[in-house]
């Protein structure tokens, strides 16, 4: 991935802000990064964007539900794929804004293919894709351009 970014940013020092997300510094392209086993992706846009990518075998356990997801999204959960799209659109958001995952994952609900924050409707596009054994996740503001360069092992 580091070589796309190179390509992308030409020589440039990544940095962190405190909560880890990478940036260069005095750069106008956004960029986030995502992994799990057997895919790595990074997604470049003109405005903040967050993906995330989990492996469609991890298993989200009936607590973890209930402890994160308000029960009204709870109702549209119907497998164990739709508790990882509903978690991996939480992280995105958590990237896109530079918010730490764990402050905002309870304020945060997605239902009808709409985020909500905090019980108000956000202006995000949320994009998922399904693999045959990831799924991949996209948060950007509505109508960015928004380019993923993914390095996997398996196919989209």
């Amino acid at each position: 991935m580091e070589d796309e970014l190179q390509k992308r940013l030409g020589f440039c020092e990544i940095k962190r802000t405190p909560s880890g997300k990478p940036y260069v510094e005095g750069n106008p392209i956004y960029f986030s990064v995502t992994h799990t086993k057997g895919l790595a992706a990074v997604a470049f846009a003109s405005d903040p964007v967050g993906i995330d990518a989990e492996c469609l075998q991890r298993r989200l356990h009936g607590n973890f539900l209930f402890r994160v997801f308000p029960e009204s999204e709870i109702k549209g959960i119907k497998n164990s794929e739709d508790a990882i799209i509903h978690y991996t659109v939480r992280e995105a958001f958590a990237k896109m804004t530079d918010a730490p995952l764990l402050s905002i994952i309870r304020s945060v609900r997605y239902e009808g293919g709409k985020l909500y924050v905090d019980g108000g409707e956000r202006n995000v596009a949320v994009k998922i894709i399904r693999g045959k054994s990831h799924v991949l996740t996209l948060c950007a503001k509505t109508d960015s351009e928004v380019t993923i360069d993914t390095r996997a092992n398996v196919t989209l």
